[in-house]
């Protein structure tokens, strides 16, 4: 499906028949993520450091969730670039 502006909706449905004759069915419009079913803040956090595990150590992951959770109280972003800067060179 596609909507006015043309965006691609990524939906899924799913529909199991059982040995008894129960079908159970189960419908997602919108993917776990997305504006409208959007990931719970403890699930970011897990999804980021499950993902980082490749780059960064387990000191520097913390780190990385530390200052992102006290962006706004920064002086600057200094330490936290040098982090992802050397995250993404060790991705190359």
């Amino acid at each position: 499906r596609s909507t006015a502006l043309g965006l691609v909706l990524v939906s899924a449905r799913v529909s199991v028949r059982t040995k008894d004759g129960r079908e159970l069915k189960k419908e997602m419009l919108h993917r776990l993520g997305s504006p409208e079913n959007p990931l719970e803040p403890e699930k970011v956090r897990e999804k980021f450091r499950t993902l980082a595990r490749h780059c960064l150590s387990d000191m520097e992951i913390d780190e990385v969730v530390s200052l992102t959770q006290s962006l706004d109280r920064q002086e600057d972003l200094d330490k936290l670039t040098a982090i992802l800067a050397k995250a993404t060179s060790a991705a190359t």
